[in-house]
């Protein structure tokens, strides 16, 4: 087993993921990538999810993306450490390789055991270009454009009106104490990557937010950074109005 990070126990399910899904894809798999916290040095062992990157030579058929489901089910359900905190996209090499500006879509499984849809834009490809450790495969660098600072922080501000505008009427998905959590250092990395470039790990950006923000979200940002998984955190009205400051901020609201 290579050690692809320094956890003994991720490097042990990324190893058998990468058996197992290039078993089914075959001649279709061309390489497998890990991107966010792990990528970024950010790993919490208590919190933080797996995020794999799986690149094919086409979309997916029917018939396979029904294998990986069962797959995906089998090890969600299993006695496997970091079993249920694996999400695993699949993306077709051209689908990197053109420049798309806005998120595309591809079938990925999250950490509840679900297989669905979701989106992969700029600010992914950036962090796989430049952060992502290669499993298996050529280096992101070698089929991933550079993406540009003005094209980071665009990317940021559509998301921040695009996707958190609207849950602060709709924050449905704010009711679980993970979301509120990474909710509030999302925010954190939007006053960095808009204020200063770059993308860099959610605690470096919590810090930097600290160091420059009203400092009453101070004890916020800290309770964000020290939970884990199975504590409460519950503090949506809090979470919601940092969600507010940092729209307010950057003159998103109402707009």
């Amino acid at each position: 087993m290579k050690s692809f990070t320094p956890y003994p126990s991720v490097n042990k399910i990324i190893d058998h993921l990468l058996i197992k899904i290039s078993d089914i894809l075959n001649g279709q798999f061309i390489g497998m990538y890990i991107h966010g916290s792990l990528a970024l040095n950010d790993f919490a062992p208590d919190r933080s999810d797996i995020d794999l990157v799986i690149l094919t030579e086409n979309a997916l058929s029917d018939s396979l993306l029904k294998k990986l489901k069962l797959l995906h089910k089998k090890i969600t359900l299993s006695n496997l450490p970091y079993a249920k905190r694996i999400e695993c996209i699949y993306i077709p090499i051209k689908s990197l390789k053109n420049y798309f500006q806005e998120k595309a879509f591809f079938p990925c499984l999250h950490i509840d055991g679900k297989f669905y849809i979701d989106g992969f834009g700029l600010i992914e490809k950036h962090i796989l270009r430049e952060n992502g450790i290669t499993i298996k495969g050529q280096s992101p660098k070698l089929f991933i454009k550079p993406v540009t600072q003005n094209e980071l922080k665009k990317a940021v501000i559509e998301s921040l009106k695009n996707w958190w505008c609207p849950q602060l009427i709709d924050h449905s998905r704010l009711i679980k104490n993970d979301y509120q959590v990474y909710a509030v250092l999302t925010m954190c990395r939007a006053f960095y990557t808009i204020q200063r470039g770059g993308i860099v790990s959610k605690s470096k950006a919590a810090s930097y937010a600290k160091d420059i923000l009203d400092k009453k979200w101070i004890l916020l940002i800290n309770e964000a950074l020290s939970w884990k998984i199975g504590k409460n955190f519950n503090h949506l009205i809090k979470t919601l109005d940092f969600i507010k400051y940092t729209l307010n901020n950057f003159g998103l609201l109402n707009k």
